[in-house]
């Protein structure tokens, strides 16, 4: 294959994952590995996920589809057929990592067990990625968004203190697991120089859930359960969600913060300029109080202004931002996070790039492949077959 992507260009990236793995391989693609998504002649599912461009469900338009796939390559290949998984186990003998998700007992069956891998090729980097790991009590147990949060620990400490848990938007939790597992397969493939040798990564998104912030570790240390707080700082105040006359901010307000807040709040109560309302302690104790007291201040402003004033004297204060104020944001624009790509079913539309500069550049974004778009390219490529070897491959349904 071509090294087009620099030097992580050479290895050559299987992804066999469903939802809940392909944000690894976006990653491993917008780092300029080979990444190619092995799709079933009907399609991945997630092609099948909305949301859809200007709503018409066409399996090529879903935005789901087009941010977790953009950069890499597709072949369709029925590995439900003996020669499709033929053809899948020589693809394997010739790449460097293999993605997969597959349900519990699936990879064995379809010969793709640890041991099966090995031998069809030594140096092959495998990252598994599961609810809960290909090992252990619950390995078998199916386990959505929802119930990896759930067991991961950060869904009991979200949402409002007075309410049952509340689920975050989206699917958090596959994200998570998706950046652990682009690590585990740079690790490995770091690893494997010094031997020549793959490693096998067993990712669990429940273990990528709870690794987050302090929550699990607070209790396993010192047996502190930290309850829900709702969007108010477990330790400080003013901090949490203040409403405007047109929106909303975000607001932090530490001790090193409150004499220049309490100078532009011009009519606030006079207790609070008293000495011990400089701890973060004492306010926080307070923070009904004070919060309302913020909110009826705040509220007068336009966000703008808020945010303007505050930041201007050196306090923690940004715009809850929609997704149209994200796109507009001068600052988002200046750092050149959204690139235009070109697609023949989504036209051109701006995909948001790798979250970093690298010496003042960001790295390019690509479209999403249609389905089976480089299934002859690729089958080619790394297999040798030839022209006639696809067209009866096609014909019997295999690609």
């Amino acid at each position: 294959m071509d090294d087009a992507g620099g030097p992580l260009g050479r290895y050559v990236v299987l992804d066999l994952t469903g939802l809940v793995g392909q944000f690894a391989g976006k990653i491993l693609a917008d780092l300029g590995l080979d990444v190619i998504k092995v799709e079933p002649v009907s399609g991945d599912e997630v092609r099948r996920r909305g949301p859809f461009k200007a709503g018409d469900p066409d399996s090529e338009g879903s935005l789901t589809f087009a941010y977790l796939n953009g950069g890499k390559k597709s072949i369709s290949l029925d590995i439900e057929h003996p020669e499709g998984r033929e053809l899948l186990a020589r693809l394997i003998r010739r790449a460097d990592v293999l993605l997969e998700s597959f349900s519990p007992g699936d990879a064995e069956r379809l010969g793709l067990g640890e041991a099966e891998l090995r031998d069809l090729n030594p140096g092959l980097v495998t990252v598994s990625i599961t609810g809960f790991g290909k090992v252990g009590l619950r390995s078998s147990q199916l386990a959505p968004d929802i119930v990896t949060l759930a067991t991961g620990g950060i869904l009991n400490m979200s949402g409002d203190p007075n309410l049952p848990p509340c689920k975050p938007p989206e699917q958090q939790s596959y994200y998570f697991a998706g950046a652990y597992a682009a690590m585990a397969v740079l690790a490995c493939l770091w690893g494997r120089e010094a031997d020549g040798l793959g490693d096998w990564a067993d990712v669990s998104v429940q273990e990528a859930v709870a690794v987050q912030e302090h929550l699990i570790r607070a209790w396993a240390n010192d047996g502190q359960n930290i309850p829900r707080y709702g969007s108010q700082h477990r330790v400080i105040a003013p901090a949490s969600i203040f409403p405007t006359n047109d929106g909303f901010v975000s607001l932090y307000v530490s001790f090193e913060h409150w004499p220049a807040f309490l100078s532009i709040w011009k009519n606030h109560p006079a207790d609070l300029d008293d000495a011990e309302w400089r701890s973060n302690l004492e306010r926080r104790q307070d923070a009904d109080r004070i919060n309302a007291l913020v909110s009826a201040f705040s509220s007068s402003y336009s966000t703008a202004d808020f945010v303007d004033m505050l930041q201007g004297s050196g306090i923690p204060c940004l715009p809850v931002n929609s997704p149209r104020d994200f796109l507009d944001d001068p600052h988002i624009k200046a750092r050149g996070v959204f690139q235009p790509v070109t697609h023949p079913v989504l036209g051109t539309y701006l995909s948001m790039s790798f979250p970093a500069v690298h010496d003042g550049t960001r790295l390019p974004v690509s479209p999403p492949p249609r389905l089976g778009e480089h299934t002859d390219a690729v089958l080619a490529g790394m297999l040798d077959l030839d022209p006639l070897d696809l067209e009866l491959l096609f014909a019997r349904r295999v690609i």
